[in-house]
Order: C-alpha cells, then sequence, then structure tokens
C-alpha cells in the first residue's frame, strides 16, 4: 500500500518560520505611545530609559532623583537641627545641579522617543530575523 500523504513542502516551513518571526516582533517591540507615558509624568525617574531597554542610562536617572530626594527630606524634615551638616548640604547641592541636568535630558528624550523607539525596534527586528536565520 501506498501512503499518500504528502510532506510539507520548504514553502510552508517558510511561511510557519514567517509567522513566527512576526509574532516575536509584534511581542518585543517598543510602543513610543508608552515611552511617552513614562517619560512625561515620571521621565525624572527614568523609567522610560528603562522601558527602552536603556538601563545604564535608566540608573543615572533614577540614582540623583532617589538620593535628591533623601537629601530633602534629611535636611527639610521638621525635626532637623539648625546647625545642618555642610557635607550634607554639598551633596544637596551637587545632586541638585545632577538632577537638573537629567531635566535637559529629559526633555531632550521627550523630543527624541519616537526615533530612538524607532532605532530600538529596527535592533529588535535585525536580532529576531538573525536569530532565525539560522534556522
Amino acid at each position: 500500500m501506498f501512503n499518500f500523504k504528502s510532506k510539507p513542502l520548504a514553502t510552508d516551513n517558510i511561511k510557519d518560520i514567517a509567522v513566527r518571526m512576526r509574532q516575536e516582533m509584534y511581542r518585543k517591540q517598543l510602543s513610543a505611545t508608552t515611552a511617552y507615558i513614562l517619560a512625561i509624568p515620571l521621565g525624572i525617574l527614568g523609567l522610560h530609559k528603562f522601558y527602552m531597554r536603556r538601563p545604564a542610562s535608566g540608573f543615572f536617572y533614577l540614582f540623583p532623583a532617589i538620593f535628591f530626594g533623601y537629601m530633602y527630606k534629611i535636611l527639610f524634615s521638621p525635626w532637623a537641627s539648625v546647625d545642618l551638616n555642610w557635607t550634607f548640604i554639598g551633596a544637596f547641592a551637587i545632586f541638585g545641579f545632577i538632577e537638573m541636568l537629567n531635566i535637559g535630558r529629559l526633555i531632550r528624550d521627550i523630543y527624541t522617543i519616537s526615533v530612538r523607539i524607532d532605532h530600538a525596534n529596527e535592533r529588535i527586528r535585525e536580532n529576531i530575523v538573525h536569530k532565525h536565520s539560522n534556522l
């Protein structure tokens, strides 16, 4: 007896790979809308940088903001002594300056988010194509 079941053609395999690639790209691609939503109210914390897969840049936003807030709480709390330690005031001023620089970077980021998202999505596409080209 002959088995008349057809073997899968190479085009079927290519279609399956294309579908998987498209699904993976859809899952991994970044949204400019989400980046704007993170950048405008929470940008000083650098959450938009973490979303855009730039954790080092996000850390440079997050660390001064946390330290600046901590120093503000120490210096201006109701139970703070009148005789403040000048080391804390100097650190507060330095991190305040860094925070002002971050605000400037945040304004630049808001204007360039869409371009940066496009570049990030292009890198994601390249990685997916490279991964599936080795199959």
